[in-house]
């Protein structure tokens, strides 16, 4: 999740388009499961949960005890403890595990400016659009409304 995030983080800096990106990204060896799922989702900055994000907080912090008893290093899954800690501190917890965006574009001093979507509408929207049907719903531009901001994610759009 967080080479994904990165990766599109990249891809706006650099001023690419970023469904370009993703479309070239996600066919080969760097596509996955979580990016066929959650990378729309992402674009169109919707951030509805498929797995909270504090549950996944609540597993790794049980897979890191375990690590430690074990007396096993594993400081990837230690830094993205953290990384998802911070996205609940600021009041994702409730959020899918996708919102890691938001952490990360605040660190590199972007602002994402996040749409929500009314929970059954989106779900209902996610189904029709893969099956090629339109949805009830009017889809965000798939690239990123962002702003410059020399504070923290705290400043992202709440609406």
């Amino acid at each position: 999740m967080i080479a994904l995030c990165e990766g599109l983080l990249y891809g706006h800096k650099a001023g690419l388009d970023l469904e370009t990106v993703f479309k070239s990204v996600s066919v080969g060896a760097a596509g996955s499961k979580a990016l066929d799922i959650l990378g729309p989702r992402m674009l169109a900055r919707n951030f509805e949960p498929g797995f909270y994000v504090e549950h996944f907080i609540k597993d790794m912090g049980i897979a890191l005890d375990e690590s430690e008893r074990m007396n096993l290093s594993l400081p990837g899954l230690a830094l993205a403890h953290q990384l998802y800690i911070s996205l609940k501190a600021q009041g994702h917890g409730r959020d899918g595990t996708h919102a890691l965006e938001l952490v990360l574009a605040g660190m590199a001093g972007l602002a994402l400016i996040r749409v929500r979507w009314p929970a059954r509408a989106s779900r209902s929207c996610l189904r029709s659009r893969r099956r090629g049907r339109a949805s009830p719903l009017r889809w965000a531009s798939p690239s990123w409304v962002v702003s410059r901001s020399s504070s923290t994610v705290a400043t992202f759009s709440s609406a």
